[in-house]
């Protein structure tokens, strides 16, 4: 890069008396420093035919004020002697460009000068004009190039081989040039130039333009149902230049990996996989599509059916007459409906059976079975199914109906009489129905039978039997009422 220099050339003067001069070294009545450089002068009394204790150098600035010995100040003065005075000038600024004056003072009095002029120049840079700059496509493009200078330059473009005018889709702005409706035809290396003309500093930049495209998508996200337990993928895709990379948002915040084992997902090519899908994962999910021009969105929501699970049902156990409620809880996504059928029977209960007396109440999570005075034929076991779209779920519940003891309809009036004769065995059957079971004892006129030789009682569950063995011996005494 050339150096570039703005002059403002001013003339210096020496104001002699018949009795002082001065000099300034390097003798040269203006200097050109560049911003960020560093200068000292020297004054010093040459010709001095008065009285040394009565006079003093000093420099003043541009503004007419008193340069100090201050180490502290960027400008400071330092005295050799009362007849040397130097001024430093670090990390020159354009504020400190003007004119420098040392005087010297006899007996209070400025008895002469000698001036120089400092002119402050700077470099020509390029402050923001990377080399490689992608416009979006089909919008009014700024191709970046900010340059600065002292004085300032005047900037121009060329682009193959021509001069860019400030006419029609062309407009050169102080940050760059701005291209309107760019397309991929302005694609190319562009030449920002700076000059300075008063003393022919110059120097260009060659920038590489290629438009990029902003994402646009050819698959949207869908929304999906699907059931808890099962592997989902869920994908999106765009196109653009550069291709796109991806970003997945649920309820608005970006989602990461958390569990990689379980959910993945795949910011190359848009897709994340839920291996297993559980219900916390419904919600709301937005695919980003992302470049270096640009971003698009897509939203959509994964609904998670949730399989009917039965999580509560409890035997029942009441007495004759009363109501038995046998309670079904249930959990599922959608809600799942729940049917009853008693095990043995084809029919399914309605929500009103039998007159009223068998009812079905359901809600939400819930269904219950009610059975109005309970008869013996009640008890048995009960089916209770839950169901929805994603699945359903049964459980088997027992209501036990308490009841007395019931002979059995076999043992009508028939029944009553038995005949028998000596030297013969006959058994004789009495069936009970009873919850819970009942104990079944034989009686003669009013005694309890026990066994021996004539008699045997054999219990098998609901039935006793009684086996009587007639000898000869026994006509004049075994006939007679039996009880059971």
């Amino acid at each position: 890069m050339s150096p570039i220099a703005a002059l403002f050339i001013l003339s210096a003067f020496i104001s002699v008396s018949s009795s002082y001069q001065l000099k300034v070294t390097p003798e040269e009545t203006e200097f050109v420093r560049a911003i960020g450089q560093s200068m000292m002068l020297t004054c010093s009394l040459v010709d001095n035919s008065g009285d040394l204790r009565r006079l003093s150098l000093q420099w003043k600035n541009p503004r007419g004020v008193v340069v100090t010995e201050s180490l502290t100040n960027r400008v400071y003065t330092e005295k050799e002697s009362t007849e040397v005075n130097r001024l430093y000038i670090t990390n020159i600024q354009s504020s400190d460009a003007g004119r420098y004056s040392c005087e010297l003072i006899v007996a209070a009095t400025k008895r002469t000068q000698h001036s120089v002029v400092l002119t402050i120049f700077k470099d020509i840079t390029f402050d923001n004009a990377p080399n490689i700059q992608h416009p979006e496509i089909y919008t009014d493009a700024l191709i970046q190039c900010r340059v600065s200078a002292e004085p300032k330059p005047e900037v121009s473009w060329r682009f193959k081989n021509r001069n860019l005018e400030q006419s029609g889709r062309y407009v050169v702005e102080d940050n760059g040039l701005r291209i309107r409706n760019i397309s991929s035809h302005d694609n190319g290396v562009y030449t920002c130039r700076a000059e300075v003309k008063v003393n022919g500093r110059y120097d260009e930049r060659r920038i590489n333009v290629a438009v990029h495209v902003r994402p646009q998508f050819t698959k949207h996200l869908d929304n999906v149902q699907a059931k808890e337990g099962d592997h989902l993928i869920v994908s999106c895709h765009a196109r653009g230049l550069p291709m796109p990379k991806y970003e997945f948002l649920k309820h608005k915040a970006k989602l990461t990996s958390v569990d990689e084992s379980r959910i993945i997902i795949d910011n190359d090519n848009g897709r994340i996989q839920f291996r297993p899908l559980r219900k916390s994962d419904e919600g709301e999910y937005t695919c980003v599509a992302i470049n270096d021009v640009g971003e698009v969105k897509s939203t959509a929501n994964i609904h998670v059916l949730v399989r009917p699970e039965i999580t509560e049902l409890h035997n029942v156990t009441v007495v004759e007459g009363a109501t038995a409620t046998l309670l079904c809880k249930t959990r599922g996504d959608p809600i799942p409906s729940v049917i009853f059928h008693k095990i043995g029977f084809r029919y399914h209960y309605n929500s009103t059976n039998e007159n009223g007396r068998i009812l079905v109440h359901s809600s939400s999570d819930r269904a219950q079975l009610e059975i109005r005075h309970v008869t013996m034929n009640d008890s048995g076991n009960y089916t209770c199914t839950s169901n929805n779209s994603a699945g359903y779920d049964s459980k088997v519940g027992q209501i036990v109906v308490e009841y007395k003891p019931k002979f059995s309809a076999e043992m009508n009036e028939n029944n009553k009489f038995v005949y028998i004769w000596p030297g013969k065995t006959h058994n004789v059957s009495c069936k009970i129905f009873a919850e819970p079971s009942a104990d079944i004892e034989w009686l003669r006129h009013g005694r309890v039978i026990e066994n021996n030789d004539t008699y045997h009682v054999f219990k098998m569950a609901s039935t006793s039997n009684l086996q009587v063995r007639v000898k000869e011996a026994d006509k004049s005494w075994i006939y007679g009422i039996y009880s059971c």
